[in-house]
């Protein structure tokens, strides 16, 4: 008869003072996945825009408010005129930086 190891730390949780044991043995904490924003303008109304805010500021979906399991780091806006949005949010979130290039937003 062989005994695994998983048996054995499955026969330990049960245990009363499994508890300090087992946090010893729990999964790292990892880094909430980060994404980079490439998009033509950044307006009102825009696609861009409809996407981007979620990922910033979150969604209402079924009487609830979401965030993304993931953070927006990076945006590039070809397009920037007078009726841009980029900068704004930029302001407001200060974790997503603006880059004048594709390959700077992506790195």
């Amino acid at each position: 008869m062989s005994i695994r190891r998983r048996d054995i730390l499955k026969g330990l949780g049960a245990g009363l003072g499994a508890a300090p044991f087992a946090a010893s043995f729990a999964a790292p904490t990892q880094k909430r996945p980060q994404l980079a924003g490439v998009v033509t303008v950044y307006r009102r109304m825009s696609h861009a825009q409809h996407i981007i805010d979620r990922y910033l500021e979150g969604y209402g979906w079924a009487g609830e408010y979401h965030y993304p399991p993931m953070d927006l780091v990076s945006l590039y806006v070809d397009q920037v005129g007078g009726d841009d949005l980029s900068r704004d949010r930029g302001r407001r979130h200060p974790s997503m930086k603006i880059y004048p290039t594709i390959a700077e937003a992506l790195t």
